[in-house]
């Protein structure tokens, strides 16, 4: 994750904590296939991986 990117996650999470609930979904959205990559890596199993991050 380079700088800019951070920015932008931190400023969805203010955002998300201000009330606006559409901001957690843009978070999500962002970073979803970075959860599944991490959690497939630890797993090595496709379908438990997209339930943790589902869960997560």
């Amino acid at each position: 994750m380079n700088i800019k990117e951070a920015i932008i996650d931190g400023i969805l999470v203010l955002e998300y904590q201000s009330g606006n609930v559409k901001a957690l979904a843009t978070l999500v959205k962002r970073r979803h296939k970075q959860f599944c990559e991490k959690a497939f890596w630890i797993l090595k199993d496709a379908d438990l991986a997209k339930d943790i991050a589902q869960d997560s």
